[in-house]
Protein backbone atom coordinates (compact mmCIF):
# COMPACT_ATOMS: atom_id res chain seq x y z
CA UNK A 1 0.00 0.00 0.00
CA UNK A 2 1.59 3.22 -1.13
CA UNK A 3 1.18 6.07 1.54
CA UNK A 4 1.67 9.92 1.39
CA UNK A 5 3.15 12.61 3.62
CA UNK A 6 2.45 16.16 2.21
CA UNK A 7 3.68 18.84 3.67
CA UNK A 8 3.40 22.95 2.13
CA UNK A 9 4.80 22.46 -0.84
CA UNK A 10 4.48 21.46 -3.99
CA UNK A 11 7.50 19.48 -5.07
CA UNK A 12 6.73 15.77 -4.61
CA UNK A 13 9.96 12.78 -3.94
CA UNK A 14 8.79 9.47 -4.44
CA UNK A 15 10.98 6.01 -2.89
CA UNK A 16 10.02 2.68 -2.58
CA UNK A 17 5.98 2.77 -1.61
CA UNK A 18 6.07 6.35 -0.26
CA UNK A 19 5.78 9.54 -2.12
CA UNK A 20 6.49 12.90 0.12
CA UNK A 21 5.80 16.63 -0.93
CA UNK A 22 8.18 19.33 0.31
CA UNK A 23 7.53 22.64 0.83
CA UNK A 24 9.32 25.85 -1.34
CA UNK A 25 8.31 28.47 0.46
CA UNK A 26 10.56 31.03 2.40
CA UNK A 27 11.61 28.93 5.16
CA UNK A 28 9.83 25.75 6.89
CA UNK A 29 8.41 26.75 10.30
CA UNK A 30 8.98 23.76 13.35
CA UNK A 31 5.89 21.94 12.38
CA UNK A 32 7.22 21.90 9.01
CA UNK A 33 10.93 20.56 10.05
CA UNK A 34 9.43 18.04 12.48
CA UNK A 35 7.25 16.83 9.30
CA UNK A 36 10.89 16.82 7.08
CA UNK A 37 12.65 15.02 9.60
CA UNK A 38 9.87 12.25 9.97
CA UNK A 39 10.50 11.96 6.08
CA UNK A 40 14.05 11.84 5.80
CA UNK A 41 14.33 9.29 8.55
CA UNK A 42 11.29 7.21 6.70
CA UNK A 43 13.44 7.59 3.60
CA UNK A 44 16.33 6.53 5.04
CA UNK A 45 15.21 3.55 6.49
CA UNK A 46 13.16 2.56 3.25
CA UNK A 47 16.24 3.04 1.15
CA UNK A 48 18.41 1.01 3.62
CA UNK A 49 16.12 -1.57 3.67
CA UNK A 50 15.53 -2.00 -0.33
CA UNK A 51 19.79 -1.56 -0.67
CA UNK A 52 20.07 -4.96 1.77
CA UNK A 53 17.55 -7.05 0.12
CA UNK A 54 18.97 -6.49 -2.96
CA UNK A 55 22.24 -7.20 -1.60
CA UNK A 56 21.10 -10.34 -0.04
CA UNK A 57 19.35 -11.67 -3.58
CA UNK A 58 22.55 -11.78 -5.21
CA UNK A 59 24.66 -14.72 -4.56
CA UNK A 60 28.07 -14.09 -5.71
CA UNK A 61 30.06 -16.50 -7.76
CA UNK A 62 31.56 -19.87 -6.07
CA UNK A 63 35.40 -19.40 -5.27
CA UNK A 64 38.10 -21.88 -6.73
CA UNK A 65 38.58 -25.66 -5.16
CA UNK A 66 41.20 -25.45 -1.95
CA UNK A 67 44.35 -27.16 -1.87
CA UNK A 68 44.37 -30.78 -1.35
CA UNK A 69 45.48 -32.01 2.54
CA UNK A 70 47.95 -34.32 3.65
CA UNK A 71 47.47 -38.05 3.69
CA UNK A 72 46.12 -38.45 7.29
CA UNK A 73 48.30 -40.60 9.82
CA UNK A 74 47.43 -44.89 9.16
CA UNK A 75 45.00 -46.29 11.70
CA UNK A 76 45.66 -49.37 13.70
CA UNK A 77 45.28 -52.46 12.20
CA UNK A 78 42.27 -54.59 12.95
CA UNK A 79 41.34 -57.84 14.79
CA UNK A 80 41.69 -61.24 12.80
CA UNK A 81 38.64 -62.56 11.71
CA UNK A 82 37.18 -65.79 12.21
CA UNK A 83 38.13 -68.61 10.01
CA UNK A 84 36.00 -69.36 7.08
CA UNK A 85 34.55 -72.24 6.20
CA UNK A 86 36.55 -75.31 4.20
CA UNK A 87 35.98 -75.26 0.23
CA UNK A 88 35.52 -78.19 -1.33
CA UNK A 89 38.10 -80.46 -2.72
CA UNK A 90 39.91 -79.60 -6.31
CA UNK A 91 40.58 -81.91 -9.00
CA UNK A 92 42.79 -84.70 -8.99
CA UNK A 93 45.87 -83.18 -11.03
CA UNK A 94 47.88 -84.83 -13.14
CA UNK A 95 50.19 -87.70 -13.08
CA UNK A 96 54.02 -86.48 -12.70
CA UNK A 97 56.98 -87.25 -14.82
CA UNK A 98 58.48 -90.65 -13.85
CA UNK A 99 61.62 -90.09 -11.22
CA UNK A 100 65.36 -91.27 -11.97
CA UNK A 101 66.42 -94.92 -11.39
CA UNK A 102 68.01 -95.27 -7.92
CA UNK A 103 71.21 -96.26 -7.38
CA UNK A 104 71.66 -99.55 -7.33
CA UNK A 105 71.63 -101.99 -4.20
CA UNK A 106 74.70 -103.73 -2.32
CA UNK A 107 75.70 -106.96 -3.53
CA UNK A 108 73.89 -109.98 -1.29
CA UNK A 109 75.11 -112.18 1.03
CA UNK A 110 77.27 -115.57 -0.63
CA UNK A 111 74.46 -117.73 -0.89
CA UNK A 112 75.45 -121.46 0.32
CA UNK A 113 75.40 -124.52 -1.58
CA UNK A 114 75.24 -127.82 -0.64
CA UNK A 115 74.16 -131.58 -1.45
CA UNK A 116 71.14 -130.58 0.64
CA UNK A 117 69.80 -128.50 -1.72
CA UNK A 118 69.76 -130.92 -4.90
CA UNK A 119 66.12 -132.39 -5.53
CA UNK A 120 65.81 -135.01 -8.12
CA UNK A 121 62.61 -135.54 -10.41
CA UNK A 122 61.92 -137.71 -12.58
CA UNK A 123 59.73 -137.74 -15.98
CA UNK A 124 57.09 -140.04 -17.56
CA UNK A 125 58.68 -143.64 -18.76
CA UNK A 126 59.27 -144.12 -22.28
CA UNK A 127 58.88 -147.49 -24.12
CA UNK A 128 61.23 -148.67 -27.28
CA UNK A 129 59.97 -150.77 -29.57
CA UNK A 130 62.62 -152.35 -32.02
CA UNK A 131 63.30 -151.37 -35.44
CA UNK A 132 61.14 -153.66 -37.38
CA UNK A 133 58.63 -152.44 -35.89
CA UNK A 134 58.54 -148.97 -36.98
CA UNK A 135 58.74 -145.11 -35.17
CA UNK A 136 58.54 -146.65 -31.51
CA UNK A 137 62.01 -147.41 -31.71
CA UNK A 138 62.71 -143.68 -30.83
CA UNK A 139 61.52 -142.08 -28.09
CA UNK A 140 61.76 -139.07 -25.90
CA UNK A 141 61.02 -138.38 -21.79
CA UNK A 142 61.04 -135.23 -20.23
CA UNK A 143 61.76 -134.27 -16.42
CA UNK A 144 60.64 -130.53 -15.16
CA UNK A 145 61.78 -128.87 -12.09
CA UNK A 146 59.14 -127.13 -9.76
CA UNK A 147 58.67 -123.53 -9.99
CA UNK A 148 61.63 -121.65 -8.51
CA UNK A 149 64.34 -124.33 -9.01
CA UNK A 150 66.35 -124.91 -12.21
CA UNK A 151 67.75 -128.29 -13.53
CA UNK A 152 71.57 -128.54 -13.22
CA UNK A 153 72.52 -131.81 -14.66
CA UNK A 154 70.71 -134.75 -15.51
CA UNK A 155 69.63 -138.69 -16.98
CA UNK A 156 68.05 -140.80 -17.04
CA UNK A 157 66.38 -144.23 -15.62
CA UNK A 158 64.93 -147.80 -16.26
CA UNK A 159 61.48 -147.83 -13.94
CA UNK A 160 59.80 -150.53 -15.94
CA UNK A 161 63.06 -152.64 -15.63
CA UNK A 162 63.94 -152.70 -18.86
CA UNK A 163 67.01 -150.64 -19.35
CA UNK A 164 68.12 -149.22 -22.57
CA UNK A 165 70.93 -151.26 -23.69
CA UNK A 166 70.20 -151.75 -27.12
CA UNK A 167 70.11 -147.96 -27.73
CA UNK A 168 71.85 -144.65 -28.79
CA UNK A 169 71.45 -141.82 -26.78
CA UNK A 170 70.20 -138.33 -29.64
CA UNK A 171 69.55 -135.85 -27.26
CA UNK A 172 70.70 -135.28 -23.40
CA UNK A 173 70.44 -131.86 -22.64
CA UNK A 174 68.34 -128.93 -20.23
CA UNK A 175 65.39 -127.52 -21.70
CA UNK A 176 62.57 -125.00 -20.44
CA UNK A 177 58.67 -124.69 -20.94
CA UNK A 178 55.98 -122.82 -19.41
CA UNK A 179 58.77 -120.97 -16.95
CA UNK A 180 60.03 -123.79 -15.67
CA UNK A 181 63.21 -125.96 -16.15
CA UNK A 182 63.92 -129.26 -16.70
CA UNK A 183 66.02 -132.50 -18.70
CA UNK A 184 64.98 -133.91 -21.80
CA UNK A 185 66.21 -137.48 -23.38
CA UNK A 186 65.63 -138.81 -26.67
CA UNK A 187 66.34 -142.55 -27.26
CA UNK A 188 66.25 -144.44 -30.84
CA UNK A 189 66.43 -148.48 -30.45
CA UNK A 190 69.38 -150.27 -32.08
CA UNK A 191 68.07 -153.94 -31.54
CA UNK A 192 65.06 -155.27 -34.15
CA UNK A 193 63.15 -156.35 -31.14
CA UNK A 194 62.66 -155.80 -28.08
CA UNK A 195 61.63 -153.51 -25.48
CA UNK A 196 63.16 -150.88 -23.47
CA UNK A 197 62.15 -148.72 -21.21
CA UNK A 198 63.59 -145.14 -19.79
CA UNK A 199 62.57 -141.89 -18.27
CA UNK A 200 64.10 -138.39 -18.22
CA UNK A 201 65.66 -137.13 -14.66
CA UNK A 202 66.33 -133.79 -13.56
CA UNK A 203 68.71 -132.65 -10.39
CA UNK A 204 67.09 -129.52 -9.39
CA UNK A 205 68.62 -126.98 -7.46
CA UNK A 206 66.92 -123.88 -5.74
Amino acid sequence: MNRTITTLGVTAITVGTVVVSTASSSGPNATQQREQALVRSAVNSLTHRSVMAGTASKRGPRGPRGLRGPTGARGSTGSTGSTGPTGPAGPAGANGAAGAAGPAGAPGANGGFTAANISEYQGGDTFLCGTSSGACAVGSSVAFCPSGQVAISGGWDAPGGSPPVSATVGYDQPVAGNGLSGWEIIMASTTSDGTQDFAAVANCAG
